[in-house]
């Protein structure tokens, strides 16, 4: 993973018994309000080998399911069942892109 050594540093310094929640600029200070890239590419070639996809067929078909299935992802304010509903209709999408291309 590509976190700085400093946050090991400062793990350190909080006693196990307390809770430390880091403000934005730590965040950011220690990289975790970002997605690691060895990391997505290593989801990236485990998701593209569950499809029995190439690499670059599978970033192409990950760009228009993103683009076209992110609308039905479910709103927090919705109630269960509405959400449900929508999150099934997000998965469905997702795997109708990515098995077929559309």
């Amino acid at each position: 993973m590509n976190v700085p050594s400093s946050l090991f540093d400062r793990m350190s310094s909080i006693p196990s018994e307390l809770i430390y929640v880091f403000n934005p600029d730590e965040l950011r200070l220690y990289h975790l309000n970002i997605n690691d890239p060895g990391e997505d590419a290593i989801r990236n070639d485990k998701e593209a080998n569950n499809y029995g996809l190439a690499m670059d067929v599978y970033l192409q078909r990950k760009g228009v399911a993103n683009y076209k299935c992110t609308p039905l992802f479910p709103d927090i304010s919705e109630d269960e069942n509405t959400g449900l509903i929508k999150l099934n209709k997000y998965n469905n999408c997702i795997e109708s892109v990515m098995q077929n291309g559309e």
